[in-house]
């Protein structure tokens, strides 16, 4: 009955921290962070990431906290055959590799080799869904074998399904934004082109109001251009700092 107890007392106080999270902003990286720091407190975590799955059959993969430290071997993108991820999206459960010595699927330490994680001794994949489909997963590492049971894995649980919401939300905003800007550069180039051999050809009359227009298009034109391209790296570093 104690054990019971206090564990509904953790869940309950971890549920409170992590509403506060989301209500606090709508920043990933912020989100994570404090994710990370609750989550610290009921269990072992060496090393975490969010892992979300892009078009092209491609995983991405964000640290979980800025004070993880990254091995220099640390990929940000990986295809998603041949890793935990697509054994998530076929399987929609939480995989549990209690000992990676004696690893329950052979990819999971493949895995953890491409993210210079091999001491990584225990690790848990949490999915998250998005419309009853996994897009991604909340994952935990311990240096310790046997680190997650099922105290952690109810905690781990509930702390993704809360992660989920915020983080396909801001994904589907970045996608928006990308399609937003790729049908704003469709029609914009041939422009920049133009103005550009208007204003060499009118180089022998440049005080003309004929050169003075074409080459205002051309700066103005270029100058969108160049915030367009900025654009999604700027959506994506809000994410990643």
């Amino acid at each position: 009955m104690a054990n019971i107890k206090r564990e509904k007392e953790e869940q309950l106080a971890l549920a409170n921290m992590l509403s506060k999270i989301i209500l606090s902003s709508s920043n990933i990286s912020v989100l994570t962070e404090g994710f990370a720091k609750e989550l610290k407190r009921f269990m072992s975590i060496d090393w975490g990431s969010i892992v979300w799955i892009e078009e092209g059959d491609t995983v991405c993969l964000l640290p979980l906290s800025g004070k993880i430290s990254l091995s220099r071997a640390f990929e940000s993108t990986l295809p998603l055959e041949g890793t935990p991820i697509a054994w998530l999206a076929e399987n929609k459960k939480a995989l549990l590799e209690p000992d990676l010595s004696e690893a329950s699927q052979p990819w999971s330490a493949s895995f953890l080799g491409k993210l210079g994680k091999q001491e990584i001794r225990s690790m848990v994949l949490m999915p998250l869904f998005s419309e009853g489909e996994v897009f991604g997963s909340l994952i935990v590492g311990s240096r310790k074998p046997d680190a997650y049971r099922e105290r952690e894995l109810k905690l781990l649980k509930y702390a993704a399904s809360q992660l989920a919401l915020p983080l396909a939300n801001s994904l589907l905003l970045q996608e928006r934004l990308s399609t937003i800007v790729q049908d704003l550069k469709t029609p914009l180039t041939p422009v920049v082109a133009s103005s550009g051999l208007l204003a060499e050809q009118l180089q022998a009359e440049p005080e003309s109001a004929e050169a003075k227009l074409s080459q205002n298009i051309q700066r103005g034109a270029q100058e969108l251009q160049t915030k367009l391209s900025k654009l999604p790296d700027a959506d994506r570093t809000r994410q990643d700092t």
